[in-house]
């Protein structure tokens, strides 16, 4: 009865290779929040949903919400010195403006987007 509501699809934060990082966060300047995780870690596995979510709520926004594969982008993790996952990095303009490694809650992770989104006048 009430499907009107019902978006057919949500959208989850995406998953970076090397390359896309550097193309799109690095070299392109977009504003970003990555989080880096392995498949294998519990804490990762708690904070995944959370930044689908947020992903979804933000679909919207010109911000990358995404993960990197510590396991896959092994050089990228070595670049950011990422020694405990999950790590989450915000990016504006191409340059690291957060870091936080643990779980983030999903107040922390508005408060991070809004930041990164905000226009300066």
């Amino acid at each position: 009865m009430f499907n009107f509501l019902k978006r057919s699809k949500r959208v989850k934060a995406c998953i970076l290779s090397a390359q896309e990082f550097n193309t799109e966060i690095i070299t392109g300047k977009k504003n970003a929040v990555i989080t880096f995780s392995a498949p294998w870690c519990g804490a990762c596995k708690m904070q995944k949903p959370l930044i689908n979510d947020v992903a979804d709520a933000h679909h919207d926004k010109d911000i990358i919400i995404g993960f990197i594969d510590t396991d896959n982008e092994t050089e990228v993790s070595q670049l950011f010195q990422i020694q405990g996952i999950p790590t989450t990095i915000g990016f504006k303009d191409g340059e690291i403006a957060f870091r936080h490694s643990g779980l983030l809650s999903r107040r922390n992770l508005e408060q991070l987007i809004s930041e990164l989104t905000k226009t300066s006048e």
